[in-house]
């Protein structure tokens, strides 16, 4: 995830605005690996800057629908954390790997097998060192690779996991990259992993009673109305999913993935309905 005023855009405008810039960026640091003189130590800390700048740059990738970009920048973390013998960084790619093969198994299912290896890869790497909130984030990767797979036993057990390793409180050496580990955040991985399960109206009440929280950023508000829109209409509730996704429709800016989250609905609505219009014009934008 983006971190600092990076983060506080990215919940403002989306992915896609920022995903340039932070290419830029990434470049910059691959030009000083190639060019600049350096001792030992300090490459080391510019291979882990370089990683550090691939995820984030891989995340906007992901939530603007590049998603071969961010295959691609997850994959060069994870190569730049063995090169730099830098553990947590290693944990960190892992997860985002096992984050985008979920997300490669909607077209592809054998990915999923993929995501569980990568979760077995962190969990591997993070021996020894690791905080209750790394293990509560593996966990999550586990459970909506086993949801995907439709392994309802070992999803429940790995979400009560993440529960139970959040639930052991923050520590002062814990990863940045898990501060955005929250009850909010498992909230909406309970509702995710039931509506992958075909329990809708459980994945309702969950991003229901998520989106009750006035703290939530912006850009993960529409995304959670997003995730409710489509759980009411598997739910069979067509017409008030229809209007939840018209109110939302006026306000995504910048996310490709909470259009491609309404995209059961626009299925829905028909090629005449207002919402159709509106969603063709946003997704071309």
């Amino acid at each position: 995830m983006p971190g600092g005023d990076d983060w506080v855009q990215d919940q403002q405008v989306g992915g896609g605005i920022l995903f340039g810039p932070a290419l830029r960026q990434l470049a910059r640091v691959r030009r000083m690996l190639d060019e600049a003189d350096y001792t030992e130590s300090v490459g080391h800390r510019l291979l882990s800057m370089a990683g550090e700048l691939c995820l984030c740059a891989g995340w906007l990738a992901y939530d603007s629908g590049h998603q071969d970009a961010a295959r691609r920048l997850y994959s060069e973390a994870y190569l730049y954390s063995g090169q730099a013998s830098d553990e947590q960084l290693r944990v960190n790619a892992a997860s985002y790997l096992a984050m985008q093969a979920v997300r490669d198994a909607r077209c592809n299912p054998g990915r999923a097998r993929e995501a569980l290896r990568m979760v077995a890869v962190g969990r591997d790497a993070a021996r020894g060192w690791a905080t209750p909130r790394v293990y509560a984030l593996l966990g999550i990767r586990e459970a909506t690779t086993q949801a995907t797979l439709g392994e309802q036993l070992p999803c429940r057990q790995a979400i009560a996991t993440a529960w139970r390793e959040l639930e052991r409180g923050s520590h002062d050496d814990d990863p940045e990259w898990t501060g955005f580990l929250t009850p909010n955040v498992l909230t909406y991985f309970e509702g995710l992993t039931t509506m992958v399960l075909g329990r809708p109206l459980i994945a309702v009440d969950h991003f229901q009673r998520l989106l009750t929280d006035p703290a939530l950023g912006e850009r993960n508000r529409l995304y959670y109305r997003s995730c409710l829109a489509n759980a009411l209409l598997a739910s069979g509730e067509t017409a008030d999913a229809l209007a939840e996704g018209m109110e939302l429709l006026a306000r995504v800016n910048g996310s490709r993935r909470t259009l491609e989250e309404l995209a059961p609905l626009r299925h829905a609505a028909g090629d005449s309905s207002e919402f159709a219009q509106l969603y063709d014009h946003k997704l071309a934008a």
